[in-house]
Order: C-alpha cells, then structure tokens, then sequence
C-alpha cells in the first residue's frame, strides 16, 4: 500500500538537500575568500566570492564581501555595484548602505552619501556610525546645525564615541562656540589620550579665547602625539612669540 507520508517525506528530502549542500558550498567559498581577505590577498579573495555568487545569486554576503575586496582592490566603481546588489537583496542589509554612503563621499558625492547614510539610519536607528558618518557630510557642506544634531545623537547612542565628540567640537568651533569645541575635545581626550589632532584643535579654539599658556600646552602634546604635525609647530611658534 501507498505510504503518503513516507512519499511526502522523500520529496522534502529530495528537495533540501542540494539546498543544504550548495548552501554549505556558498559557506566555504566565503570563509576561504575571508582567508584571503585577511592576507591582504584581494585579487583571490574575490575569485572566492564570484565562486559563491556563481552557486547562489542570493547570496548578498558573498556580493557585500566582494564589495569590500573589489574596494581594497580599487575598482570602486564595481565595488558599489555589489552594494546595490546587496540592497535589493536585503534591504535590511544597513551596512551596505553605510558602505554606499562612504564610496560616494570618497567619490566626491557628498548628497548622495547622506541619503545613503540616511537610509542606514532608517533601516537600524541604532547605528551609531551612520549619524557620525552622516554628521561629517553636514560638517564639510557647512550645515553646522545638523552635523551637530548628528554627531550628538552618535553619542547619546554610544557615550564613548571619541570620533563623534572631535567631530562635533570641529562644528562647534566652526560656529565660533569656541568654549563648547573646548569641551567637545576635551571629551574626546579622556576617551583617547592619544589623539594629536583633538590636542591640535583644542590648542587652535584655547589660542582664540586667549589663552596662549593652555594653547602652547596642548601644541606640545599633539607634537610628542605626531612628530610630523607640521601645523602645530608652526602655531607653538606663533603662540610663543606673542
């Protein structure tokens, strides 16, 4: 007699296996590509992840993978094309968002940059990153108001975010809140005592206000931080002979 259940389950079978198998084919061609990736390996770090597109046109981790291989690479160009693929996959897929928004603001694209940053923001409002990211477009296209909105929201996300607080004291001091970008920095110095740049920049808004003493003081940090800080040997000088 017909065993319908025995039949059913046989079809189940029939069907998942090669599923299974091709979905651990894919699994293997990224992990080796990852290998590679690790070696600095990119030229067959991409040939792993063309392997695994060619076994699953699915497969928005070999495409996203093979984006970040193509750009270490240098075929930008291809790279984004990937991370379109990637999005029309996954939507959900934030992070090749994120990674649309830093190639074109490499580009040179800035807008577009930020409504990709945007859509990385919408897709995971926790991303820290994005607003950062998005927050420096802002800076460089001079919307000071929004950069700050930007950068404060990355850092109400993540209160160690020393990049975030760089960034909003270099907006700050851009809007002449030379007092506000003093304290940004200074943040920013108790997070990463190494960042000659946060020193540098809190010497330049300290000489503004006037204080020469605490301006030559943070010069010569950032100079013991980065010998090669041209800048900051030229304003040691000028604060000291004044």
């Amino acid at each position: 007699m017909f065993n319908f259940l025995a039949g059913v389950g046989q079809k189940i079978v029939a069907d998942y296996i090669p599923k299974i198998v091709n979905y651990g084919i894919v699994s293997w061609h990224i992990g080796e590509g990852n290998e590679y990736y690790e070696k600095e390996n990119y030229k067959d770090a991409i040939r792993c992840y063309t392997n695994a597109i060619q076994c699953d046109p699915n497969s928005y981790e070999a495409y996203y993978r093979r984006s970040l291989a193509l750009y270490k690479f240098g075929n930008l160009e291809q790279s984004v094309q990937d991370l379109l693929e990637v999005t029309k996959i996954n939507p959900e897929y934030f992070m090749a968002s994120y990674m649309l928004g830093l190639l074109h603001c490499e580009l040179g694209n800035e807008q577009q940059a930020i409504i990709y940053w945007s859509q990385s923001i919408r897709t995971n409002p926790t991303f820290a990153e994005g607003y950062n990211a998005r927050g420096r477009a802002f800076l460089n296209l001079g919307d000071y108001g929004r950069a700050i909105n930007d950068f404060t929201l990355a850092i109400r996300i993540k209160p160690d975010y020393a990049e975030a607080y760089y960034n909003r004291g270099n907006a700050k001091y851009a809007l002449e809140d030379y007092q506000g970008a003093i304290a940004d920095y200074t943040q920013a110095l108790q997070i990463n005592p190494n960042d000659a740049a946060a020193y540098y920049n809190r010497g330049v808004a300290k000489a503004d206000l006037g204080d020469k003493q605490g301006a030559i003081g943070d010069y010569t940090q950032a100079i013991k931080i980065n010998p090669s800080l041209a800048a900051a040997y030229n304003n040691y000088a000028a604060a000291y002979n004044n």
